[in-house]
């Protein structure tokens, strides 16, 4: 991380350009393999020729950061026998600087490197069986009376405490005489880096039960649950026995207390030191105490009633205030002439931030701001003095809003961040005046429910947010344009049979008013068909555990999990575990067959020839619908038109269409169905006297003499096309 963060900072100092004059050196390396040097320019290690790189054309301003390989270290750098390289301490190093102003033209530079030593740290102690050491949260083995750490990394950490309840680390100190103290729980940690060399470190402990020859006595009257106290350097909670405890202390490292209320919300009625009351630090009271001291706790407040008064500064009215609470409990009369509290209760008070600003709250002589993100004030009433809670504030001018709206029922408009119904504005029609407090300046816009909100800008033509809040700081002319949700666009979803951990698309994914969610329980194997709408997109896809995605039989990737292309009716989008087959599609359709085809149902294929298509695709072939004389003619007999796949007849659906599931290379043909007897052609809906003609336009009867036609193909006088 070191060099991380010094190499950093030298790419920073790189940036600076400086002109100065071209000079052309030598530098040279006792091991190449001992150390690398970074070329500032390109971010990358420079390349040994042997053991020596040569520089050209450099200016005063090039440097060369300047690294030591695992296990080795730099142990000197020279330019014609001067030393040279910076580095955060002295040699040997890890890294250091080779600055191209140091380095004078022609001559050589020679980098000397030695086997990194690892340095060791000893720790001992009086009686070393009692410590618990650690090194890069790896426990550490006793070895005769000491612990022996190699530091075999410099970002390392050693720890080392106590195992032993009866005894508290108070320090160490080491054969160089540096000194390390405890943190707080009496934990020693040692920085591996600040270790440069092998060191002896002696750690000093203490015996807690024979150190502690002070004692306090101390008396508790009330509820002793309530009262926590502890040792103010080691925060080591004291058991309290009954009403009175002898608590046994060190009188030179433990003679500072902190006693607290034991219940949240609840605070002590009165401690006494000496004789002496001990003042209170929020919840807290932090004493200084000697041997033969007495301490004396009272936990109960006498059931005295305190009155409590609201007042207000000028031009600030009682709305500053939005709810007082007393233990919890909402209260409704603060305001009145009588209001008390008994002694030892909690006040809460919340103040209304978006009416003012600036809001203070003078009490008992001190002054308290009140902040936005924090509006509210707590006290506990612990004497029995009048308390007389005094607020003050600014009440600015609002900002004037004039909304206008092609579509008042589609919208919601909010002041505020949209989430609280109260902060909801009526719209009264296609224009709507309203304020906003100008200290709660927020305006949200969504669409109603069925409605979406297509814009939002005001009189200057900016566009403001919808579905997030906008930051108000004037008065306003707004202008939405909104109308109702219609998904009038379709896509064809193929989803690939068989098992998926997950599988999932999602519609209006950032808009969460409009969200629609398609999952596994809805997004079956198969052929799905999913309305949406351009405002739905990005379509948000995924699949588990792997997803390989087409639309348009065109592989697409997924950004940061949504299909950020353009979508438009009729595309077909498939979903597959893993690349899927492809496979040969070819049709052999008669002229005469008045079909259409389509691919995964909604592709309309305007030439149907030979095709390539993925496993699972579905085609459809279908009578066109001009034709339906014809198609109701053929359904009441066998079926138009006649289609094989792969020699064998193909059943229609009970749409009148041909559907064909693609396994395997495939061959389709169609033929137009037969019409026989002139039963079928009155079924059809032609007269018995309408003209019939042949395929070269020449009448050749009517249609009641077709069974006297010679076998053919025939046109009546409606355009119908009649095969016999």
């Amino acid at each position: 991380m070191k060099k991380l963060y010094t190499y950093i900072m030298l790419m920073a100092v790189a940036a600076f350009t400086f002109t100065a004059a071209a000079k052309s050196y030598t530098i040279e390396i006792d091991d190449p393999t001992a150390a690398y040097l970074i070329d500032t320019e390109s971010g990358r290690p420079m390349q040994w020729n042997g053991s020596v790189i040569k520089v050209s054309n450099a200016d005063d301003n090039v440097f060369y950061p300047t690294f030591a390989n695992d296990g080795f270290a730099i142990t000197n750098i020279q330019v014609l026998g001067y030393g040279i390289c910076p580095a955060s301490g002295s040699f040997p190093t890890d890294n250091c600087q080779i600055y191209g102003s140091d380095i004078p033209d022609g001559s050589t530079v020679y980098i000397t490197t030695g086997a990194k030593e690892i340095p060791t740290l000893t720790i001992t102690a009086e009686d070393p069986s009692i410590l618990w050491v650690s090194y890069n949260y790896q426990q550490c083995q006793l070895q005769g009376n000491s612990y022996v750490v190699p530091l075999t990394s410099q970002y390392g950490s050693v720890t080392i405490a106590s195992s032993n309840p009866d005894y508290v680390i108070v320090g160490a100190i080491d054969d160089q005489g540096e000194s390390y103290s405890p943190d707080y729980s009496g934990v020693l940690s040692i920085y591996a880096g600040n270790i440069t060399s092998s060191r002896t470190i002696t750690v000093q402990v203490r015996n807690i039960s024979e150190s502690r020859s002070a004692s306090m006595t101390v008396n508790v009257s009330g509820n002793l649950s309530a009262v926590r106290l502890v040792y103010s350097n080691t925060f080591e909670e004291i058991p309290l026995s009954g009403p009175t405890t002898v608590v046994k202390f060190d009188p030179y490292t433990e003679y500072e207390f902190c006693v607290q209320s034991n219940i949240y919300g609840k605070n002590l009625y009165k401690v006494e030191l000496d004789g002496n009351p001990v003042s209170r630090s929020g919840s807290s009271y932090y004493l200084s105490a000697s041997d033969g001291s007495v301490l004396n706790i009272e936990t109960e407040f006498p059931a005295v009633d305190v009155p409590v008064s609201f007042t207000f500064g000028e031009g600030v009215g009682s709305d500053i205030i939005n709810m007082v609470s007393v233990n919890g409990t909402n209260v409704f009369n603060w305001g009145s002439s009588d209001f008390s509290v008994q002694m030892g209760q909690s006040v809460y008070v919340s103040f209304n931030t978006m009416a003012y600003t600036d809001i203070t709250v003078k009490h008992n002589g001190s002054t308290n701001y009140i902040s936005q993100y924090s509006p509210f004030y707590r006290f506990t009433v612990d004497s029995e003095e009048p308390v007389v809670i005094h607020t003050d504030g600014v009440a600015p001018q609002p900002y004037h809003i004039t909304l206008i709206t092609d579509c008042p029922e589609g919208v919601r408009v909010y002041n505020g961040y949209g989430y609280d119904e109260s902060e909801l504005v009526e719209l009264s029609g296609e224009e709507t005046e309203f304020d906003i407090p100008s200290s709660y300046p927020y305006l949200y816009f969504k669409g109603a429910p069925g409605y979406i909100v297509e814009s939002v800008i005001d009189e200057l033509g900016n566009e403001l947010y919808v579905g997030s809040y906008n930051y108000i700081s004037s008065d306003m002319t707004i202008f939405v344009s909104a109308s109702e949700v219609v998904r009038n666009k379709t896509a064809t979803v193929y989803v690939e049979p068989g098992m998926w951990n997950y599988k999932g698309i999602t519609l209006s994914q950032y808009n969460s008013d409009l969200t629609v969610q398609y999952t596994d329980a809805n997004l079956p194997g198969g052929y799905n068909f999913i309305p949406f709408g351009d405002f739905d997109l990005p379509m948000v896809i995924s699949g588990y555990p792997s997803l390989i995605l087409y639309l348009n039989d065109q592989e697409v990737a997924l950004e940061y999990g949504a299909l950020n292309k353009p979508m438009e009716d009729g595309c077909v989008l498939k979903m597959f575990r893993s690349t899927p087959a492809s496979y040969s599609l070819s049709y052999d359709i008669h002229e005469d067959a008045a079909v259409e085809v389509h691919h995964d149902h909604t592709m309309f294929v305007e030439t149907p020839s030979v095709h390539s298509v993925f496993e699972g695709t579905e085609i459809v072939i279908s009578p066109i619908a001009q034709e339906s004389p014809v198609a109701r003619v053929a359904a009441e007999r066998e079926g138009l038109p006649v289609v094989k796949v792969d020699g064998e007849i193909c059943q229609p659906n009970e749409d009148g269409k041909y559907v064909i599931a693609i396994t395997k290379d495939t061959a389709i043909k169609v033929e137009p169905g037969e019409l026989t007897g002139i039963d079928s052609v009155e079924a059809a809906g032609v007269s018995g006297d309408d003209a019939v003609y042949n395929l070269q336009g020449i009448r050749v009867g009517k249609a009641s003499e077709l069974k006297e036609l010679p076998a053919g193909t025939y046109i009546t006088a409606g355009g119908m096309k009649i095969r016999k």
